[in-house]
């Protein structure tokens, strides 16, 4: 049994899905620091050793490819089997080669499309069907948080192949949240720009999916689906979740957790909050909804 810890995402169990292993196990470790229970999907058994011995008891990895259709699933069975549920699903997708993402759609031979279609598309599929699927059976409500990673498009060109695929898995993305919605099932996308190696910037992703996860579990994110927010690629100067953000909302911790120190976001909690008071006006007003 897991002690409880708490933390903006205290004991909330996530399924991570990355396309990059190092930035995976980054983002499985910033979620642990939060208090969550991380199940990491490692690209090889080196990657899954990595893993275990970094999040110890409050995390679980997985060797297998993302490509393969029983790896997503097997990773939702981990989690499940180990912490007993499901609470969210990460997946971090991996950007266009450098040739298709500079190569227009009618000059794109049809061997790279389609090989760079199934690697990109494959793997949203098959985790977001693994996880839909088990919150369905379940009739339990879920989250799903698709990070995006493109590099900038230039201005008043002519659309590249590699965009088109990235637009492609947007569309995937808010079409799930419009099916899925009323069953509680929650689909938000955020797109983030690649931080070129060569810079020896350290990419902030980590923790924009930290900061983006306590949003859209706390009350005032709690009812945000198909959203598509953009992030930056600058890190972020924002506190801790151990420092005090007057003003911010509180994360609604599953279970007898202890509340969450208040902290905002990196784009501010007064963008965040009025973020919610605008899907909150959007929404039909019905009984449950006065």
């Amino acid at each position: 049994m897991v002690a409880g810890m708490s933390g903006r995402l205290a004991n909330r169990v996530v399924a991570l899905v990355p396309s990059d292993p190092e930035e995976g196990l980054e983002t499985a470790a910033a979620l642990v620091r939060e208090g969550a229970i991380a199940a990491l999907l490692a690209h090889d058994e080196r990657g899954a050793d990595q893993a275990r011995e970094r999040l110890g008891e409050r995390g679980v990895a997985l060797a297998a490819s993302d490509r393969r259709p029983e790896a997503a699933a097997g990773l939702v069975r981990v989690a499940v089997g180990n912490f007993g549920r499901l609470d969210a699903l990460c997946h971090i997708t991996r950007p266009p080669s450098k040739t298709l993402s500079r190569t227009e759609f009618h000059k794109t031979p049809a061997e790279a499309w389609d090989k760079e279609l199934r690697a990109a598309v494959d793997p949203v599929f098959f985790s977001h069907a693994a996880a839909i699927s088990h919150w369905l059976e379940q009739k339990t409500a879920g989250l799903v948080v698709d990070a995006l990673r493109a590099e900038p498009e230039p201005q008043n060109e002519a659309p590249f192949a590699g965009a088109l695929i990235q637009e492609a898995i947007a569309g995937l993305v808010q079409g799930l949240a419009a099916r899925y919605g009323s069953r509680g099932i929650r689909l938000n996308l955020l797109r983030a720009p690649l931080v070129p190696e060569r810079s020896g910037t350290k990419s902030p992703l980590p923790g924009q999916i930290v900061d983006a996860l306590a949003f859209f579990f706390s009350r005032a994110g709690s009812f945000v689906s198909g959203a598509t927010l953009p992030l930056s690629a600058k890190p972020s100067s924002a506190p801790s979740s151990s420092a005090s953000s007057p003003g911010a909302a509180k994360p609604q911790a599953p279970e007898a957790a202890k509340p969450a120190a208040a902290s905002g976001p990196p784009m501010g909690a007064g963008f965040w909050r009025a973020l919610g008071r605008a899907w909150g006006k959007s929404r039909p007003k019905t009984k449950e909804n006065p």
